[in-house]
């Protein structure tokens, strides 16, 4: 059941210019209960999608400049954000 709403909600973000469009979800609001099977879910979608390390996927965008990914490098290091990344992470400038 899950699969379905975790794939729709992969579709949504990275099937549409690779999430760069106004209309991709940024964030998923649920419930204490169902997040960890929705994350799971998402987890397997995700590999099934872009396969096991996403960073040699090539239906996957890069970002565009240095200066780009020092920007989002600086979000996902907050303090608030990045102990709340359950999946993924992992950063390489040099894959730009």
């Amino acid at each position: 059941m899950w699969c379905v709403a975790a794939r729709r909600i992969i579709s949504g973000k990275w099937g549409s210019n690779n999430g760069q469009v106004c209309i991709c979800p940024d964030y998923i609001i649920t419930t204490n209960d169902i997040a960890p099977k929705l994350v799971d879910s998402l987890k397997t979608e995700l590999e099934k999608f872009y396969g096991k390390n996403p960073l040699k996927s090539k239906d996957l965008a890069r970002i565009v400049s240095s200066n780009h990914f020092t920007r989002l490098t600086k979000l996902l290091d907050d303090d608030k954000v990045c102990g709340k990344i359950v999946y993924g992470g992992e950063k390489h400038e040099s894959r730009l």
